[in-house]
């Protein structure tokens, strides 16, 4: 029962981390001109700051580290691949944040992002032969992506979702 308490306080120390590193990375963005401006299409009146995707993977590379210091959780290929992944995706979303990305280059992204994660953590079969569950989680990893990227658009309910899809994942890691 004391690993459940731990993981509960990795995950409130992720929410208050990503908290506090919001406001910082607010100012980066409008520092940097990393800023949705208005348009015709827009409600938005003033400039928006984005990088948003740069506070929650700040948060989860220093929650990842942490766990890994306080030995709940071995540095190994899985995690390795996991972090790739993370960090490819960060990328991605910066340049489409600066520049806006057309559809190929993003989706070539997003593909090589889930199939890092994917490949480094073996689990390939877990949903049948490989031929049906590699496209099944690409599938579901990409249109995720990309749901939230939507979801982004509307202040403040990236943060709700991802705080519930988070303590939704904890439930389920605990009953399994």
């Amino acid at each position: 029962m004391e690993l459940v308490y731990r993981y509960f306080a990795v995950f409130v120390l992720g929410i208050v981390t990503v908290y506090f590193i919001t406001p910082l990375i607010i100012k980066l963005a409008k520092k940097w001109n990393f800023v949705d401006n208005p348009s015709a299409r827009k409600i938005h009146k003033e400039a928006v700051p984005l990088m948003g995707g740069v506070a929650v993977f700040i948060g989860f590379f220093i929650l990842t580290v942490f766990v890994i210091v306080i030995n709940l959780h071995a540095l190994n290929l899985r995690l390795l691949g996991y972090l790739a992944g993370a960090v490819l995706i960060v990328i991605v979303g910066l340049i489409d944040d600066r520049k806006g990305m057309k559809p190929i280059p993003k989706m070539i992204g997003q593909l090589l992002s889930c199939l890092l994660f994917i490949f480094s953590n073996d689990v390939m079969g877990t949903m049948g032969p490989i031929w049906i569950s590699l496209p099944i989680m690409l599938i579901w990893m990409i249109g995720l992506m990309n749901a939230f990227n939507f979801l982004d658009n509307m202040d403040g309910v990236l943060a709700g979702m991802s705080g519930i899809l988070g303590l939704g994942f904890y439930a389920i890691s605990l009953l399994s």
